[in-house]
């Protein structure tokens, strides 16, 4: 087997996209070295990946045990799942609609959470295809775009009025 690479983050260029704020476009790497070890690295998020409630250094490759579980932000991450022998190439998908169908905590980061024994975060799988997932977050990426495009002129729109009203009120004296 040779050495596997899969890039996870909230950008649509990612092998696995996590459509979640506290992910970062670009978050982690996942790898799978040729002894089948699997191996972390943080590619510089802003709200930190951690291995059981242990920030990890960020752009450091850790290796990741059986029982390990994985955190990008707010996110439990099902690590486990990525490099599955069976269906190979259908595991990012069922990564991301369980991901999307997921419940996140967003008040309290890994560290902060009280240890809670034998509770799972994620919800089971819905029966939604990978196109439809993939389609969503398009579609949502679109809308964003559009507001963010506006909310920029609406800022500029604002800013020139304040600095028309300054000067009428201030240099052009009635």
């Amino acid at each position: 087997m040779s050495k596997k690479l899969l890039h996870i983050g909230r950008a649509p260029d990612n092998d696995i996209i996590l459509d979640e704020l506290s992910v970062s476009k670009k978050h982690i790497q996942l790898s799978q070295e040729e002894d089948n070890t699997i191996y972390v690295r943080d590619v510089g998020s802003s709200n930190g990946t951690f291995i059981n409630k242990k920030k990890i250094p960020l752009y450091e490759k850790t290796a990741l045990k059986t029982k390990d579980k994985l955190t990008l932000g707010n996110v439990l991450f099902p690590w486990e799942k990525c490099f599955a022998e069976e269906k190979k190439e259908e595991a990012p998908p069922a990564i991301a609609q369980e991901m999307a169908s997921a419940p996140q905590d967003k008040q309290k980061t890994p560290q902060e959470e009280p240890n809670k024994e034998g509770t799972e975060q994620s919800a089971p799988l819905p029966k939604e295809t990978a196109q439809n997932l993939k389609n969503s977050i398009i579609k949502h990426h679109k809308k964003m775009s559009l507001i963010e495009e506006y909310g920029i002129y609406a800022l500029l729109f604002v800013t020139f009025v304040s600095v028309m009203l300054w000067y009428f009120t201030n240099v052009v004296k009635p």
